[in-house]
């Protein structure tokens, strides 16, 4: 037993010699043909490449969307008047729902027993002016005071509106970072509280300064302005539908004050049973979910133009080994005639087939991260580099150069040695 024993460790050794024996070899091959190997590898390279490209930018725009949909918190959902359009369809049949109102919000809070906080939303835009500096196309949001509740973000100097001033219609504002920082240059954030800026002619006073949001895809968050919404109709009238945003009490009923929300909805609306809603809800799910949808598409497309890529690799992977096959039949026949088994010589050439595979996926991995980088640099898309998708590229190449490798290699195992030592190049 002990002397099966240790004979078996020899053998275990004797693979690893030859395994790095194998990768030498392929590592030599490699780099006195330099231009042949890069030729080899160029569609491994182009596939990782893509693979390590798009799956960042994606990744990427994953995290920012998900960010926007949830920058009011993942358990609020919202009220419209018309939800996404995805059709002329769904665009025709939606156009005559019902706008929402004040006294809708106002009937929500009273009736709604899951509600803790129902706000009133309105957007458009604006020039706003302060002194002698005015920006053009501000973002001008309406909101009641139950802001406080859902905005995720918070303040960097200053107050919310009251429940008195939004009652009253009251001239005050919250200013975003951005547009604080065009409107006072130079001045500390604190020292711009009280500050009066004029929307359409009208004077708001500033009573607080909201907390950075950043940017998506290149465009600023914290260009905005927000007042009370009466104060905002009061501007722009009272024609344009409210949009309700839902915090239910505790996160856990969420999907019961979605539920109630409807009902309530409904009998406001009188529809019958039968009837669809005129109105839509929606929570941060409902758009995440979309838009996961249709990246699923793309990442679809990606793995079929991939896969075509790594094939065509594949392919020339083992041509090419069948050529150095062909070339290195002396050497082959010498090794066998000193005793090298066919086992021996299959994994040699098969570690060389990987090794060239492997090789491609390393450059390819480089070029793509690369070129995330600096189309991250050069543009609004983010990126972000997944370490799964650097292990599925590497993985993949692997796999590739075992698959595309074996033939090559099982046919120089399976050369005779006499025949192999008569051959003439």
């Amino acid at each position: 037993m002990g002397a099966t024993g240790q004979s078996r460790k020899i053998q275990r050794a004797g693979r690893f010699v030859g395994l790095f024996e194998g990768v030498g070899i392929a590592l030599e091959a490699l780099w006195s043909n330099k231009l042949r190997s890069f030729l080899t590898v160029l569609g491994n390279i182009i596939a990782v490449s893509s693979i390590i490209l798009v799956v960042s930018i994606i990744q990427g725009l994953d995290a920012e969307v998900t960010d926007i949909f949830t920058s009011e918190g993942t358990d609020v959902f919202t009220l419209q008047r018309r939800g996404m359009i995805f059709s002329e369809e769904m665009d025709r049949a939606t156009r005559s729902n019902p706008r929402l109102t004040r006294a809708d919000a106002r009937a929500l809070r009273e009736e709604g027993e899951t509600f803790a906080a129902v706000v009133e939303g309105v957007d458009r835009r604006a020039n706003v002016e302060y002194r002698n500096i005015s920006l053009d196309n501000v973002g001008i949001n309406g909101r009641s005071y139950e802001y406080v509740l859902t905005d995720t973000f918070g303040l960097q100097a200053g107050r919310y509106f009251s429940i008195l001033e939004t009652r009253r219609n009251r001239s005050v504002a919250l200013i975003g970072a951005d547009t604080i920082e065009q409107l006072f240059p130079g001045l500390p954030v604190q020292s711009t509280l009280g500050k009066r800026v004029r929307i359409r002619g009208t004077h708001f006073t500033v009573i607080g300064v909201l907390a950075p949001k950043g940017s998506i895809l290149g465009f600023s968050q914290d260009e905005l302005i927000v007042v009370p919404v009466g104060a905002f109709q009061r501007l722009f009238g009272s024609r344009q539908s409210l949009g309700l945003t839902i915090k239910p009490r505790t996160p856990e009923l969420l999907d019961q004050a979605m539920d109630e929300a409807r009902l309530l909805m409904r009998i406001r609306h009188r529809l019958r049973p039968g009837d669809a809603d005129n109105f839509a809800i929606t929570s941060a799910d409902t758009f995440v979910d979309i838009y996961r949808q249709a990246t699923t598409g793309i990442y679809t497309i990606l793995i079929s133009v991939v896969a075509m890529a790594l094939v065509v690799g594949g392919i020339v992977i083992m041509n090419i080994m069948l050529m150095v096959v062909t070339e290195r039949t002396r050497e082959i026949g010498v090794r066998k005639a000193v005793g090298a088994t066919y086992r021996q010589i299959l994994w040699q050439f098969l570690v060389e087939a990987i090794t060239l595979s492997l090789v491609g996926g390393v450059m390819g991995l480089l070029l793509g991260y690369g070129a995330a980088t600096l189309v991250g640099m050069f543009s609004p898309l983010p990126y972000t580099l997944q370490l799964w998708s650097v292990w599925l590229a590497l993985g993949v190449v692997s796999v590739v150069g075992v698959v595309f490798g074996i033939y090559p290699a099982s046919r120089a195992a399976r050369l005779e040695p006499i025949t192999a030592l008569g051959y003439e190049s």
